[in-house]
């Protein structure tokens, strides 16, 4: 097997991680060392107790990808509880940064190193790995010498929203499609979608019981919900948004919360 260097291996993490992807002819070998390192992450963060959301989110996979090596490694059925929300903690760890880390630990890049990359303490990078529960390094196989590979900064991913793309999200959503695999599909971010659910006017209470990783527009839970619901479009704006059939409001959910339509509303009732 051809010897492979750190450089190479961090140009070839693949999506979620800032690296870009080469096409080189190691890259084979590459992944199939990767993917034994990753075995032990999964079992590792399945023995934490993560769940299937959880896990989908921070090892970029999808949930049939995910419960194929589940059952491979014969592992328990990881919960389907939703992931912890941390909007409101301070210094909160986001996804990429996550995945920047596992992908870092995966190549044996030293605490320091990743501290420095992450702009984090080395105590709370390894508080980190372990909850998550990261697995342990053999202590010869650090490495901590690679100061000068670059690695980008995470950048906010924006998007121009459009109809086209509010109706592809709206079709997915009313299939009971799970927000992360619409994001995956879209090319998205969770917490686009996410957003894009209230403001689209989308229903917030699909049984959770029935949403899935696939996009199944022809399954008849998703026949019924899609029944339930019209597509219109807002007549001050011109933004599709979603309605219960039989309601025939004029105007977006994000208009209705903005002063002008207050005040057209007081105005109109007397106030």
């Amino acid at each position: 097997m051809p010897i492979i260097s750190v450089r190479d291996s961090l140009s070839t993490l693949g999506q979620g991680l800032p690296f870009s992807i080469a096409t080189s002819p190691l890259r084979t070998a590459i992944a199939t060392i990767k993917s034994g390192v990753w075995d032990s992450t999964l079992t590792g963060m399945v023995a934490k107790g993560y769940g299937i959301e959880a896990l989908c989110l921070f090892l970029d996979v999808l949930e049939v990808d995910l419960l194929a090596r589940v059952i491979a490694l014969n592992l328990y059925t990881p919960h389907n509880g939703a992931v912890r929300r941390t909007n409101r903690v301070r210094n909160a760890w986001q996804i990429g940064e996550i995945r920047q880390l596992i992908g870092l630990w995966e190549l044996n890049l030293s605490t320091q190193y990743i501290s420095t990359k992450l702009e984090r303490s080395p105590g709370a990078i390894r508080a980190k790995a372990l909850w998550l529960g990261l697995p342990r390094r053999p202590r010869g196989s650090i490495i901590s010498d690679y100061a000068d590979v670059p690695v980008k900064p995470l950048k906010t991913k924006r998007t121009r929203w459009d109809n086209e793309l509010s109706t592809q999200v709206i079709d997915r959503i009313l299939a009971y499609q799970h927000y992360i695999a619409v994001a995956h599909d879209l090319d998205l971010t969770p917490g686009q979608v996410r957003s894009k659910i209230q403001v689209l006017g989308l229903p917030k209470d699909r049984d959770r019981n029935l949403l899935t990783m696939n996009f199944r527009p022809d399954s008849p839970e998703a026949k019924a919900l899609r029944a339930k619901h019209v597509i219109r479009r807002c007549q001050e704006w011109g933004r599709v948004f979603v309605a219960e059939r039989g309601q025939h409001p004029p105007f977006c959910p994000a208009f209705r919360k903005t002063e002008e339509f207050k005040s057209r509303s007081a105005m109109f009732s007397g106030h």
